[in-house]
């Protein structure tokens, strides 16, 4: 079965899997009621303390990463079936071509920078790379990661992803005790 498959239809398709991955993300506090989830305000304080970490709340980062995975597979997927199908166009076979090393891309430098995270002292965090900005969220104890930490933890991460650290966003997660 071949179908013939438009780029407004291929964009619509991304956008729609980016909306449900935001969406994902914000509600995926709120659906596992055993769990107590609190969301850490994104402000800092001018305190000097290292982050300090506590590891009993990888089940939000563990369960991103794994809809980031099936999310991205289905992207895959259908990228490489435009690519299959003869009845395409090959300048459309192109922008799949490249969104297929997007993607790729992409994957490599949230793993990257997640490993830099991990090896600063973070229990665990989950990098979110986006066209216009790139998001970090990490497991810290307390209410916000100090201001001159934060500054620190973007220069590096904007580095990893080969952005401006303005277009990097920190948001604290506080760990359960």
């Amino acid at each position: 079965m071949v179908f013939k498959v438009g780029r407004k239809f291929v964009y619509f398709v991304v956008g729609l899997l980016l909306v449900a991955i935001c969406s994902w993300v914000i509600l995926a506090g709120r659906s596992v009621p055993e769990r107590v989830k609190e969301a850490a305000p994104v402000t800092s304080s001018t305190s000097t303390k290292k982050p300090e970490t506590v590891g009993q709340d990888r089940g939000f980062f563990s369960e991103y990463r794994l809809e980031r995975e099936r999310t991205r597979d289905q992207q895959v997927e259908l990228l490489r079936e435009m690519l299959n199908n003869a009845n395409l166009d090959p300048k459309s076979r192109e922008k799949a071509a490249a969104r297929l090393v997007e993607i790729s891309m992409t994957i490599d430098r949230e793993m990257k920078a997640e490993a830099l995270v991990k090896a600063r002292g973070y229990e665990d965090c989950v990098v979110i790379v986006q066209p216009s900005l790139t998001t970090v969220i990490v497991s810290y104890k307390g209410a916000a990661i100090p201001l001159d930490e934060e500054n620190e933890l973007k220069e590096q991460v904007a580095s990893v992803i080969q952005c401006r650290p303005n277009h990097v966003c920190v948001i604290t997660r506080a760990s359960v005790k």
